[in-house]
């Protein structure tokens, strides 16, 4: 969501004076509601997560079915309440833009992503990226991703179920597939 908002934020004052001569576009103008209204809740939800890690379990079913349904009534409602001004965004090349937007934006997350991750097959994606198993049959794995030039991997412990459950499973991760890779690592990298 974040990238989504810099994108905007960046692509829009580039794009939309080559499409619509003549029209000025503020990065300001466009920066601050996405600030206020998606970049301050997702921080003021993200400290609230950390304090109370429970809340959004207790939170989500209900939240989900108000957060559907207000989205829905507002889209309805601007629609309805601004209908000449939408019809006469028709035939500006405002609408053209917006897809020209879209369609860049999924081509570019396809580019990143890979066409496994574009398809949305949770199943294909998981067991393409995600490593479990025995430590060794972990262990093995990311050694092959060593010899190809891989670097650094992210480790995750949240696939066991989180909490205690995650906790153990790094852990375990730490005590038996690391030390098969401790001879790979420089000495000051390992003893950071």
């Amino acid at each position: 969501m974040v990238l989504l908002m810099a994108g905007t934020v960046v692509c829009l004052p580039v794009v939309l004076p080559r499409i619509l001569a003549g029209v000025e576009v503020n990065p300001w103008k466009i920066a601050q509601p996405l600030l206020f209204l998606m970049l301050l809740p997702l921080l003021a939800g993200l400290i609230a997560h950390a304090k109370f890690p429970s809340l959004p379990v207790w939170l989500r079913p209900s939240l989900g079915f108000v957060s559907n349904l207000s989205g829905l009534v507002v889209v309805v409602l601007i629609v309805a309440l601004n209908f000449k001004s939408v019809l006469s965004v028709f035939g500006t090349g405002a609408i053209f833009a917006g897809v020209v937007f879209v369609v860049l934006s999924a081509w570019t997350g396809w580019l990143l992503g890979g066409p496994d991750r574009a398809t949305g097959d949770p199943d294909v994606v998981n067991r393409a990226s995600a490593m479990y198993g025995t430590p060794d049959a972990i262990a093995a794995r990311l050694d092959e991703l060593r010899k190809v030039g891989v670097g650094y991997v992210l480790v995750n412990g949240g696939g066991s179920g989180g909490g205690e459950r995650g906790r153990a499973s790094l852990r375990r991760f730490a005590r038996e597939v690391m030390p098969a890779f401790a001879d790979a690592m420089p000495t000051a990298q390992a003893a950071e």
